[in-house]
């Protein structure tokens, strides 16, 4: 068994740093560890508790953000009040947002496309097969990848595309359950990676993994204030 967990765990976590850690990185980030590859750069519990200062203090200008479970529901086909507050709030920062999705139904997050600072992406192929036409729209908005931003509630999906980016990335939890039983069974292997980021950082910080972006969430009942 420890020969086993040796193979399977510890050989790849060497072979991985140093592959990764030749690899150049934008200004923020330097090097990433391979036992950081699954932990997100952020982490809040939903949208609407995004500081007010957040997207300013890390100069984003473009946020490419998954659609099933971070903006609407599984059952949920149009925008919702919860969605509309963060497209509104991108907007008034003068932030694009890219819907990036693995669905292959155009239909789906077609009604976001009423906002004049959206744009979409379906069939995405995250996390590995969506990085060129990721970085086609980071080309195509003029911005750098030190000012984009990848929100998701999957770290095997989102999180990983956007490492695969080398792009800052947010986890945030999903809005409710998956009606696709292979993404619950992925939600299994990924709590211990969610864990291990709460014990580092306990479940009120919202925090980076790099020092410069440390940040402390304080409880709040002025969710409407915080999304203005």
């Amino acid at each position: 068994m420890y020969l086993l967990k040796i193979i399977v765990v510890k050989f790849p976590f060497v072979c991985y740093n140093k592959i990764w850690s030749s690899i150049e990185f934008p200004d923020f980030r330097k090097e990433i560890p391979l036992n950081r590859f699954f932990m997100p750069d952020h982490y809040y519990r939903d949208l609407d508790l995004i500081e007010r200062d957040f997207f300013t203090k890390h100069s984003i200008k473009i946020i490419f953000c998954d659609i099933d479970n971070t903006l609407v529901r599984y059952s949920e086909r149009t925008v919702t009040d919860y969605s509309e507050r963060f497209i509104r709030r991108a907007a008034r920062e003068g932030i694009k947002v890219v819907l990036v999705s693995n669905n292959t139904d155009n239909k789906r997050g077609a009604d976001f496309l009423t906002y004049d600072n959206v744009s979409l992406i379906t069939n995405a192929k995250k996390p590995v097969f969506s990085k060129k036409r990721i970085m086609k729209e980071l080309e195509g908005s003029g911005a750098s990848i030190n000012n984009a931003l990848l929100v998701g509630d999957q770290i095997f999906t989102d999180i990983v595309a956007g490492r695969f980016c080398k792009i800052r990335s947010m986890l945030v939890d999903p809005l409710g359950p998956s009606l696709i039983p292979l993404f619950e069974i992925k939600r299994f292997f990924e709590k211990p990676f969610k864990k291990r980021f709460i014990k580092k950082y306990g479940i009120n910080v919202v925090t980076s993994l790099y020092p410069d972006a440390w940040t402390i969430l304080y409880e709040t009942n002025d969710i409407e204030g915080m999304a203005r």
